[in-house]
């Protein structure tokens, strides 16, 4: 299945001071999120430059959903596999360093249904080795996830507990 990313000018998009929510999926396994966020990273050269970077800058973004009324929790989880999320006003995540790029998902051409309200929070950028998330040994893998590791825990932290759907 072809995946691509790319950034989104329509939906709903987020200012300096936006009173949005914005959700993520819990997934309980740290070291798997970041391996998957470095696998996707791939995809994303095109927002890269979207966003006023050098399409070589390496990213980790993490994948989100801003709340509305017409997106609840559980409109946002149907057809997943997902049972919690965790929750933090977007301000709190702009504040706290992270951007948050809206991005658009699209599977073999096909557009992801919840795209209006989908964005990544950008995780950390800059010398990533994203290749070593990826294909180094298991100690090189290893010390890569460790160097990006306080980022995702502090975003974590930042959005909150785990609370089911």
């Amino acid at each position: 299945m072809a995946s691509e990313i790319r950034w989104r000018t329509d939906g709903h998009q987020l200012g300096k001071r936006s009173v949005l929510d914005v959700l993520r999926f819990e997934v309980a396994d740290l070291n798997a999120v970041i391996k998957s966020c470095a696998a996707s990273a791939e995809y994303y050269e095109d927002v890269v430059e979207a966003a006023g970077f050098d399409r070589e800058t390496e990213i980790l973004p993490l994948s989100c959903f801003a709340v509305i009324d017409d997106w609840t929790p559980a409109r946002l989880a149907e057809g997943t596999h997902y049972s919690t999320y965790r929750l933090a006003e977007a301000t709190v995540l702009l504040d706290a360093g992270f951007e948050i790029w809206p991005t658009a998902v699209y599977q073999d051409g096909v557009p992801d249904p919840r795209n209006e309200v989908h964005f990544d929070v950008v995780v950390t950028k800059g010398e990533l080795c994203l290749r070593t998330l990826s294909t180094g040994s298991k100690n090189e893998r290893k010390c890569a996830r460790d160097k990006v590791r306080p980022a995702f825990e502090q975003l974590l932290r930042l959005l909150g507990e785990p609370r089911p759907i």
